[in-house]
């Protein structure tokens, strides 16, 4: 089972948080552009499928991007 979203969320930030103040202890932070990505996008809707035995959940989308 898929923990919640907000867990997830917040271990990310977490992780991001740590790298970003890594690069400033060191002094490198003013000379660094941090871009943090992401996956390509989820469909928005349930994406139901007998014949795949799923009743729940959603696919990748390949024609749209999350940044």
């Amino acid at each position: 089972m898929l923990e919640p979203r907000r867990s997830r969320a917040a271990r990310s930030h977490r992780a991001c948080a740590g790298s970003i103040q890594d690069l400033k202890r060191q002094g490198l932070l003013e000379d660094t552009l941090v871009v943090w990505g992401d996956e390509f996008g989820l469909t928005p809707m349930v994406e139901a499928s007998a014949a795949l035995g799923r009743s729940m959940g959603r696919d990748h989308h390949p024609q749209a991007f999350t940044m």
